[in-house]
């Protein structure tokens, strides 16, 4: 979740149902999270912009949700985080 007391800006990019795989790429730079996908895990596309003010201390992991249904079962692989 990214959206909290302020907007974000989301391109709302509508994926194929069954994608398989889905690689997620995400940046900070200053307050701004800049959150890329790929199908493939080459080619990576901007799917979103989302604000996060500087804080002392920060949580971060990988989650997923499904809006409606019974859910779904993932697995997250190769999660890392690293200085760019």
């Amino acid at each position: 979740m990214v959206t909290r007391e302020f907007s974000d800006w989301s391109l709302g990019i509508a994926l194929p149902q069954d994608t398989g795989a889905l690689w997620l790429r995400l940046k900070r730079q200053g307050a701004v999270i800049e959150i890329r996908y790929s199908l493939d895990g080459t080619n990576y596309q901007l799917l979103r912009l989302a604000y996060l003010p500087a804080s002392e201390t920060l949580a971060i992991g990988p989650m997923c949700a499904s809006p409606t249904g019974e859910g779904f079962s993932t697995v997250f692989e190769g999660f890392r985080i690293q200085p760019v």
